[in-house]
């Protein structure tokens, strides 16, 4: 009992450490994911006061992750990434999907892991304040992400709602065929990438304990980056603020190697070719 205590303080520790960014009293008022009352932030809970409580719970979790205390994406049937042609990674395809672990022990359906519990309010429809631990959903300013920004978008531009069929392929291991694809030539297909762009396995940003790359592989929830002078969100290969265009390379050149690649994206994200964007 006594080594059981220890390891409780511990955990509890630890967790206090990692979460000082969310914490208001130590500059966490403005990190987009704490929700409390007391942030400074336009989607937070309408009098409480809590930070934790809107994804994690210590008694009654969610089987899908430890001490998760949210419910499955109210939305369902998302956009899949892709649009037939081979370059894209045509993600639906049910070669693709069933060669990719898409249907896993975490979850039936797709996206399943951490991408999924990422949606539980980024799908932009799932009531915010619903969380498993109260039985009633906390008092919000918007219940919604999509009912507080216009169009999934808030102010500065930034997307707070995801659209899977315009972002980066998740929830699926990098192996035969879908690394078929990645690697394809594509110089005759009209992909818009001259040459091969080949995935290895990345030692920067972490693959999920099944090897598959999730929102979390390139987003660390609990750190927002995000400044005045730096627009990536929550980034989990973060370089003290310094160069956000070399934070940005270093994290696609990570896991993408090939002849295109040569140190360099253009300087911008929207420069990435089609096989990532």
């Amino acid at each position: 009992m006594q080594l059981l205590a220890l390891i409780f303080v511990f955990i509890m520790m630890s967790g206090s450490a990692f979460a000082i960014p969310l914490d208001p009293a130590k500059g966490g008022s403005t990190n987009k994911h704490n929700l409390s009352f007391n942030s400074s932030n336009i989607v937070k809970a309408s009098s409480d006061t809590r930070i934790c409580v809107f994804c994690h719970t210590p008694h009654g979790a969610s089987a899908q992750s430890a001490l998760w205390n949210r419910k499955d994406p109210t939305m369902t049937g998302f956009k899949l990434y892709g649009n037939g042609v081979k370059t894209s990674l045509n993600i639906d395809d049910p070669a693709i999907v069933g060669s990719t672990q898409y249907s896993s022990a975490d979850s039936s359906a797709y996206p399943n892991g951490a991408t999924r519990m990422c949606l539980s309010c980024h799908d932009g429809v799932s009531a915010i304040g619903q969380v498993l631990s109260e039985s009633s959903p906390i008092g919000m300013t918007h219940n919604t992400l999509g009912g507080a920004y216009s169009g999934g978008v808030n102010a500065s531009g930034a997307k707070v709602v995801v659209d899977l069929s315009t972002s980066h392929p998740v929830s699926f291991i990098y192996k035969s065929p879908a690394s078929e694809v990645i690697t394809y030539l594509n110089s005759t297909a009209g992909g818009g990438l001259d040459g091969r762009i080949d995935y290895v396995l990345p030692t920067i940003v972490p693959l999920d304990s099944a090897g598959r790359m999730q929102c979390t592989t390139c987003h660390d929830p609990h750190e927002d980056t995000r400044t005045a002078t730096y627009n990536l969100p929550f980034w989990r290969n973060y370089s003290n603020g310094l160069n956000e265009t070399l934070d940005y390379d270093s994290t696609c050149g990570d896991c993408h190697k090939g002849s295109d690649w040569g140190g360099s994206w253009g300087g911008s994200p929207a420069a990435l070719p089609v096989i990532i964007h």
